[in-house]
C-alpha cells in the first residue's frame, strides 16, 4: 500500500482491510532519509486503519520484528493501542 491514488486510499479505508507495512524494507527501497517519510504509513495511524507491522527479510534489511515496532512507536508517536 506504497503507492495508492487518493481514491484508493479512500476505498481501503472504507473497507477495513489491513495493510501490511515492512517499516525498513520500504525505507530502503525507496531511498527515505527516515521513516516519517514514508507515503501513507502516518495515514493508516491516524485514522486507525487496521495494519501489520512485518520485517519483509530481517536478514537482507538487518533488523527484528521489536525493532521495526520500536522504530514505528518513535517516529509516529505510536501508543500501544496504535501498535
Amino acid at each position: 500500500a506504497l503507492f495508492l491514488e487518493p481514491q484508493h486510499i479512500r476505498d481501503v479505508l472504507d473497507s477495513g482491510i489491513p495493510i501490511e507495512i515492512c517499516p525498513t524494507s520500504n525505507r530502503l527501497t525507496l531511498q527515505l532519509l527516515a521513516l516519517h517519510e514514508h507515503p501513507n504509513l502516518s495515514t493508516w495511524i491516524e485514522k486507525n486503519h487496521p495494519y501489520s507491522i512485518c520485517t519483509d527479510d530481517s536478514g537482507v534489511f538487518e533488523t527484528t520484528l521489536s525493532k521495526e515496532y520500536l522504530d514505528v512507536a518513535r517516529t509516529f508517536h505510536a501508543t500501544r493501542r496504535h501498535l
